[in-house]
């Protein structure tokens, strides 16, 4: 075995561990049977709280589980820390996740952010690039485009606001894409115990969150993250209390 067979080898033994470990409680189970449906006919935004760092691995394994492949997933990240420019665990990081698409088929399409923007003097074209990656795989039936809105890990267990990508990602599927509101609230957090109860919401469209957010006068990215907001407990909802 050669040294990139092994790498590969042991970046799906990590994978693997990961998600046999992430241990979860779903509610809501009726409302991914019907994004799972409706996946015949279109596409999923799936978008959730983060507070966490096996975030990621936690709602792939959800993904996997209840509504498709990994082959027809795709995650939103920050390039900040795929950037294996920036150090050694981002550059281990980045390696993990060329590997586990190369061993699970998972895809990420990498933007980078208003904050990070200053550090990439390139980043209007990285991100109109991201930005038609994005519209591209969302319009293929099929899909699930998973994201966090609010671009960055609490540290405090409490929602942060949402930057506005959503609205913008939500648009740009067309009118083949249903939104999944997804909470996750963790008891347990470690690499080899993760104990989480995880609250799926209704699936709902572009029209009919647009519509409401022109009848109250707030943002769909609003209206969108108080839908998570409406799954967790009180002392979570953090900005959106």
């Amino acid at each position: 075995m050669n040294k990139e067979s092994l790498r590969l080898k042991v970046s799906e033994n990590v994978g693997n561990f990961l998600l046999e470990n992430v241990h979860r409680s779903v509610y809501g189970v009726n409302n991914l049977k019907a994004a799972r449906d409706y996946l015949d006919n279109g596409s999923i935004l799936f978008y959730f709280n983060h507070f966490s760092k096996l975030d990621a691995i936690l709602y792939g394994k959800i993904i996997r589980d209840y509504l498709t492949s990994f082959q027809n997933t795709a995650a939103v990240g920050s390039f900040r820390h795929m950037d294996p420019s920036r150090g050694l665990f981002n550059k281990i990081q980045s390696q993990l996740i060329e590997d586990w698409h190369e061993n699970f088929g998972i895809n990420t399409i990498s933007v980078i952010q208003e904050k990070d923007k200053k550090d990439y003097p390139n980043a209007e074209e990285f991100n109109s690039k991201a930005t038609r990656k994005v519209a591209k795989f969302l319009r293929e039936q099929g899909h699930v485009l998973a994201f966090s809105p609010e671009g960055t890990r609490s540290k405090v267990n409490e929602l942060l606001p949402a930057e506005e990508g959503f609205e913008v990602i939500f648009r740009l599927g067309g009118k083949k894409v249903l939104a999944l509101p997804v909470a996750g609230i963790h008891s347990t957090i470690r690499p080899y115990n993760t104990q989480t109860k995880v609250f799926v919401g209704n699936p709902f469209s572009y029209d009919e969150i647009k519509k409401a957010s022109e009848q109250s006068g707030k943002s769909v990215t609003e209206l969108a993250m108080r839908r998570i907001s409406a799954l967790l407990p009180q002392q979570n909802r953090g900005f959106y209390r």
